[in-house]
């Protein structure tokens, strides 16, 4: 990395060291031979991960690679690999994607693009997303981006595309772009390096973010399964998709928020990685997302014996807002579920159709006087006017 030269050294590098948290380091040849087994003994310096320079543009390989990548691995400090970039179009942004991939150990645990020079005519973003879009088809790794303040700003660049922001900072002032990873200062003193050696140094700022970045994306076996089902945690987060198993998949929701909601679910997905499960479950006809499946207890479809009655009137016997309304009786089928929720006694209802389920609670369908829609409510909160004879059929 170059940045060492385009900054003045100053500020935040005093100040950091006394922050908690634990520390990145990363290396290329320069650092030489590093004991890495001592560097992971550093009380002071406590190092989480490490980064390995595999190239500078695509003539200069790091032959100390290969080097770091067994020092790390026999030490158990997980590392990622980086490219220093020199693109000078979108296909060559492409070559030096394939290029970095193909040399990099494949003990890493990600990848980074460090982008802090244009070369190329065109757009640096334009080089960027080529790159980016290479390396999304080679691997399931999460992917990095790495470049200093000044440089983003100059070529207006985008970054969400990536997994994770890692930003050189060294100077005083704001740290601006929020980023998950913060190179402070270039000149840290580690025990294990060589000599009176240096190392570049960061900070994890939202450590959760870089610990994922350990962990590639998975695959997910999908089956159908149809079921009615209620939340049994509350405290479990609803998500796009299957968490992980592609980027930027963000909680939408909570299971607090569908406590005592009748739910449906269609499809099921297994994590390949670590063999969780997850629902998606709908609310009225409606996606919410996917939730693990500890969250959630299914519901058992329950036979139901109906009675045609030719005419039935009634009405609420109190006002309540929690009178449940549903499309069909629920936990019948896979398609029954509260729609609407409250009634007041001066409703006046009429009843076509009386369902008893096999565990003998009974539910009628009613229409409200004025309203042209059905919906299925316990019998046991209405108050018949007038009761005629009925016959019965089972269904």
């Amino acid at each position: 990395m170059l940045l060492p030269f385009l900054f003045s050294l100053k500020a935040h590098a005093d100040a950091l060291p006394s922050m908690s948290g634990d520390r990145v380091l990363d290396v290329s040849k320069y650092n030489g031979n590093v004991n890495w087994k001592q560097v992971k003994q550093d009380k002071k310096i406590k190092t989480r991960l490490a980064i390995v320079r595999v190239q500078h543009g695509p003539k200069i390989i790091d032959e100390y690679q290969k080097i770091h990548a067994n020092g790390l691995s026999n030490a158990g400090i997980p590392f990622g690999t980086y490219a220093f970039s020199e693109f000078k179009s979108v296909s060559d942004a492409r070559n030096q994607a394939k290029m970095f991939y193909k040399l990099s150990d494949k003990r890493t645990k990600f990848y980074v693009l460090d982008d802090e020079k244009h070369m190329g005519k065109g757009k640096e973003q334009s080089y960027i997303n080529a790159w980016l879009s290479q390396m999304r088809k080679l691997t399931n790794k999460k992917l990095v981006f790495y470049s200093y303040r000044n440089f983003i700003s100059e070529h207006n660049i985008k970054y969400s595309g990536f997994d994770g922001l890692w930003l050189a900072c060294y100077q005083g002032g704001s740290l601006y772009y929020n980023p998950d990873l913060w190179q402070y200062a270039p000149t840290a003193k580690v025990k294990g390096l060589p000599g009176k050696s240096t190392v570049d140094i960061s900070y994890m700022r939202h450590a959760s973010t870089v610990m994922s970045w350990l962990q590639p994306y998975t695959k997910v076996k999908y089956r159908t399964l149809k079921s009615s089902a209620i939340v049994a945690r509350k405290n479990y987060d609803i998500w796009q998709h299957v968490p992980n198993s592609s980027p930027k998949i963000k909680s939408v929701s909570s299971t607090h928020k569908y406590a005592s909601k009748d739910l449906s679910i269609g499809q099921t997905g297994m994590r390949l990685d670590n063999g969780v499960v997850y629902y998606k479950i709908t609310y009225k006809h409606n996606n919410i997302g996917w939730v693990n499946k500890n969250a959630i207890k299914l519901v058992t479809y329950k036979k139901v014996s109906y009675s045609k009655p030719k005419q039935y009137k009634g009405h609420p016997k109190k006002t309540s807002r929690d009178i449940k309304l549903y499309n069909h009786v629920p936990e019948s089928s896979f398609n029954a579920e509260e729609v609407s929720k409250g009634l007041s006694k001066k409703d006046k209802l009429s009843v076509d159709l009386v369902g008893v389920r096999s565990d003998k609670s009974r539910w009628i369908r009613v229409k409200k006087s004025g309203s042209k829609y059905k919906y299925w409510i316990s019998e046991s909160v209405i108050k018949y006017d007038q009761l005629k004879s009925v016959s019965k059929r089972s269904k």
